[in-house]
């Protein structure tokens, strides 16, 4: 397949099961916030992007009869977005392409880059129906497809919208369109079913390496069936064990570990159900949280990186014996007025700080002092959550888990169809070699001007950009 898919059709196979493995992203998991079923695809990987960008009257008669390219193109930006490189802000950009259906998204073989949406086929561009190597060729897009890929230069995938599902569940499989013998005749296209979830011998088969069954980064506790964190790197505080005293059963010891997925557990059950605003004795009244980021970390050094409250009401209630509020015991009959307390929070959607050591709560209402360690994919409670993840910036000791719950999932129904996502930043898993060049490089350009104070928030970017450009400059030496 490699050798067809270079020396036949002038692919790079590393851009073909990158292409695979995107199609697989969306059709199993959807586009947007909350995820939406993708509208079906219809994807062309092309040896020569000019044949897809061309305007109607083009002198080349056989390009002209091809397919149409859009008046406004999306894609037309210096910096593209690639399928080699689906970062957040690439997969935010194009994933509304995914929304649409009848139009292909071109991609260009040797770089990867998308170079082109909403491309149509001209009419003439479409094979009559019928069966093609076991294969039923009805819908448009395959009629399309089939004589697109006539032409050579290019594999097409196409997903029927039946064929896509959201939370990674497999709806169907795509096919596969390519031109395998000489000439332009559709006799010579191959048509491959391809499972939405493609095994690694697939992918590697194309080129993208044989690819290591990764380990989930999440299960669900096989009696209560909540989401449990499953990624094996946690940072350092995570790893203490401790003692923490259960109702009913006495002492039991636990880790940072145990006190994510009680955070997990915690989140998720105010997504679904909101906050009880009665008191006792009232009618029931609920309103759905605004959403919330809770920090876990090393309250010995968390307010390091973070700026304490004026006014903390944790303080004293952990400092009273038998009014704790911990993350572990907090479902307890005993503990209902603590959750009724974090309950109040989760309606001012702040931030709220856990002791990775002990599971108490021990503040709300956190700011963040550096936000410009976070990330710039997404919201204002993502970037601080992911900056806080960081720690300081400098010490892996300060490293901590930051679990973002966004207002758009949050309800009150309990409606099991109702998609809840909660958003998990790892501290351990960033690159904290990164962020300590980049506060040097911050650094140094404060002083070069005399002023220690003189470094902002775009300089930070700047100089995070610029450590990133020699990174990869270095690296391409090195190879």
């Amino acid at each position: 397949m490699e050798v067809m898919l270079r020396d036949m059709l002038g692919l790079d196979p590393l851009v073909a099961g990158a292409t695979m493995a995107l199609i697989t992203c969306f059709a199993t998991k959807g586009w947007g916030d909350p995820p939406r079923c993708a509208s079906g695809c219809f994807v062309c990987v092309v040896d020569d992007r000019a044949r897809f960008l061309h305007r109607l009257g083009s002198t080349d008669s056989d390009l002209a009869e091809l397919v149409v390219s859009p008046r406004h193109n999306k894609y037309g930006l210096a910096n593209k977005p690639t399928v080699l490189d689906p970062n957040g802000a690439a997969s935010k950009f194009f994933s509304p392409d995914f929304a649409t259906s009848g139009t292909m998204l071109v991609v260009d073989g040797q770089t990867g880059e998308l170079v082109a949406s909403r491309v149509a086929a001209n009419e003439c561009m479409r094979v009559p129906q019928g069966a093609v190597h076991g294969c039923e060729i009805s819908s448009l897009d395959d009629r399309e497809a089939m004589a697109v890929a006539a032409r050579g230069g290019c594999l097409i995938f196409t997903c029927h919208p039946d064929h896509c599902e959201t939370g990674g569940r497999s709806g169907g499989p795509f096919r596969m369109f390519y031109q395998a013998s000489e000439g332009t005749a559709t006799d010579g296209v191959r048509v491959v079913m391809v499972p939405t979830k493609a095994p690694p011998s697939v992918l590697g088969t194309l080129g993208a390496g044989e690819l290591e069954e990764q380990p989930a980064m999440y299960d669900f506790d096989t009696e209560t069936h909540v989401v449990r964190y499953a990624e094996a790197r946690l940072p350092p505080a995570a790893e203490v064990a401790f003692e923490v005293k259960l109702e009913g059963r006495g002492k039991e010891m636990a880790t940072g570990r145990d006190v994510i997925n009680a955070v997990l557990a915690l989140l998720s059950w105010f997504a679904r159900v909101g906050v009880s605003m009665q008191g006792a004795g009232r009618p029931y009244y609920g309103e759905a949280t605004k959403g919330a980021i809770v920090l876990i970390a090393d309250s010995s050094c968390v307010w390091s990186f973070c700026e304490p409250p004026q006014y903390n009401k944790y303080d004293h209630m952990n400092a009273q014996k038998g009014t704790v509020v911990n993350v572990l015991t907090i479902f307890e009959w005993v503990n209902e007025e603590a959750l009724r307390e974090v309950a109040l929070d989760l309606l001012a959607g702040g931030m709220l700080a856990v002791d990775f050591g002990t599971g108490n709560v021990i503040a709300s209402g956190v700011t963040v002092r550096d936000l410009s360690r976070g990330t710039r994919n997404g919201s204002d409670h993502a970037r601080a959550a992911s900056a806080a993840a960081l720690g300081n910036g400098r010490d892996e000791s300060t490293l901590a888990v930051a679990i973002e719950l966004a207002e758009a999932d949050c309800g009150k129904d309990l409606a099991p169809s109702y998609f809840k996502g909660l958003q998990l930043f790892n501290g351990a898993l960033g690159d904290l070699n990164a962020v300590r060049e980049a506060a040097a490089a911050v650094e140094a350009a404060a002083s070069a001007v005399g002023d220690p104070d003189a470094a902002t928030e775009n300089e930070a970017t700047a100089a995070a950009d610029a450590a990133a450009a020699d990174d990869a400059a270095a690296d391409d030496e090195a190879a």
